[in-house]
């Protein structure tokens, strides 16, 4: 079986230039999916060497990659929504994690975003959210409540 390459990618902050040898990594390592980790976007959203939001969401929506994967950081509170609709526009979606394990073939990608360090309501079962042991991992949270076959 081959691996699943996944590229990983936190703190871009939408600067142009991270956002420009990203798409060089992707197209040099060709990653089944691109994971946003954390600050892919800033709360500010402007200054020098910024991409505005559009032009982020233009450059994300060309990285040749089937997927993308999102993890909200702590600069991301006000612009998601927005940048996600514009990735829509451009016929590209974007997997959000919020306390949820995403599968790319058998790797699975688990995204707990950030709230300013008040992320402990993830420890406790809800209706929504089940413990589960999965692979190892000293706890997942998922909506299925199953891991991979």
């Amino acid at each position: 079986m081959s691996a699943t390459r996944i590229l990983t990618v936190a703190d871009v902050h939408q600067h142009r230039a991270l956002l420009m040898e990203l798409a060089g990594a992707v197209e040099c390592v060709r990653p089944a999916a691109v994971a946003f980790v954390g600050d892919l976007l800033d709360s500010n959203g402007s200054g020098p060497g910024m991409a505005g939001l559009e032009e982020c969401a233009e450059l994300v929506a060309n990285l040749q990659t089937p997927e993308l994967i999102f993890v909200r950081g702590n600069h991301e509170e006000d612009n998601r929504p927005a940048f996600a609709w514009l990735l829509r526009g451009k016929g590209r979606n974007i997997v959000t994690l919020h306390g949820e394990c995403h599968h790319v073939g058998a790797t699975g990608v688990l995204g707990f975003p950030c709230f300013e360090g008040y992320e402990v309501h993830f420890l406790k079962p809800t209706k929504r959210w089940q413990r589960i042991r999965w692979r190892g991992c000293r706890m997942c949270w998922t909506n299925t409540g199953r891991p991979p076959a």
